[in-house]
């Protein structure tokens, strides 16, 4: 089962890329095109819960980073990415005197993504441009959990095909602006500003999970085997699930195309894999770089 679903994957993965190759050299010849590089850093909150091990809802704050290569074209944009959130979490668990109410869980999120868009002029207006395309991602989580024991370690891989739809809105001071208040005479100069909405849905979604929980031993047999080839013994693909994610952002450039964003990021999603399921949702508000490539 493994072997068609990898050929599949490397398939998807081969047909996204070459559309955006073939997309570009198409249509795009001659236009100018601005590099920029964004340095993120920000708070996250991640909620989730593995049926696995437990069905009790682990929630906690985080540190989340990025760092993406964005390319934008006159009918185009593209984002390759990188980003990590941290996060500590705490079992959700009823108080009692009877059994331990505390438990903890550090989980590792890594998140490598690539976005293609197009413009679509039937549904843009002058200030509000409407983009649609795809996203692929793929997220390895790794969680910790001294509480149970020999199921302490927990790991799970997401890949997923998505539909991203984008509105941009021009929303640019164009002339200088005086405002009075009080007795302070505030000056506002001209300046290139965006807000943003991304949406992306998933369309093919599959999950790297493994049987009924985390609890394996390999025959012993006098031959050596790897701590990784044992923890993944039981794992295996599934294409299952679903996931939703949001984005807003909030963009400032100065003159020479180098500026600021601030985004608020939301991602959930849901991977029942072969037996027990893992649901996870998370929550990051980030500081963006913008550093103009072009200069």
């Amino acid at each position: 089962m493994r072997k068609p679903l990898f050929f599949l994957l490397g398939a998807l993965l081969f047909s996204f890329l070459q559309s955006h190759v073939f997309a570009q050299a198409v249509s795009e010849t001659g236009y100018a095109k601005q590099k920029n590089l964004l340095l993120s850093a920000g708070l996250g909150y991640a909620s989730f819960r593995d049926f696995a091990t437990s069905p009790l809802f682990y929630n906690g704050p985080g540190i989340s980073l990025a760092i993406e290569k964005q390319t934008l074209r006159q009918k185009s944009e593209n984002v390759w990415g990188f980003s990590p959130l941290i996060s500590s979490t705490l079992a959700g668990i009823p108080k009692s005197n009877y059994y331990q109410t505390s438990a903890s869980s550090m989980l590792m999120n890594f998140d490598a993504y690539f976005q293609y868009l197009r413009f679509v002029p039937q549904l843009s207006l002058d200030k509000l441009h409407i983009k649609a395309g795809g996203t692929l991602m793929a997220t390895q989580n790794i969680r910790i959990n001294q509480s149970l024991n020999n199921a302490a370690l927990g790991a799970e891989s997401f890949v997923n095909l998505m539909l991203a739809l984008k509105a941009d809105k021009d929303i640019s001071r164009n002339e200088e602006k005086n405002i009075k208040l009080w007795f302070l005479n505030i000056k506002q100069k001209p300046a290139t500003r965006n807000l943003s909405f991304q949406a992306n849905i998933g369309l093919l979604n599959f999950n790297h999970r493994p049987s009924y929980n985390y609890f394996y031993f390999s025959e012993i047999d006098g031959n050596s085997v790897s701590s990784l080839s044992s923890l993944m013994k039981t794992y295996a693909w599934s294409l299952n699930g679903w996931r939703v994610g949001t984005k807003i952002e909030f963009s400032k450039f100065a003159s020479s195309g180098n500026g600021f964003k601030i985004a608020y990021v939301w991602d959930i999603a849901s991977a029942p894999g072969k037996h027990e399921a893992f649901q996870m949702v998370s929550h990051r508000i980030q500081y963006s770089l913008i550093i103009n490539k072009n200069k």
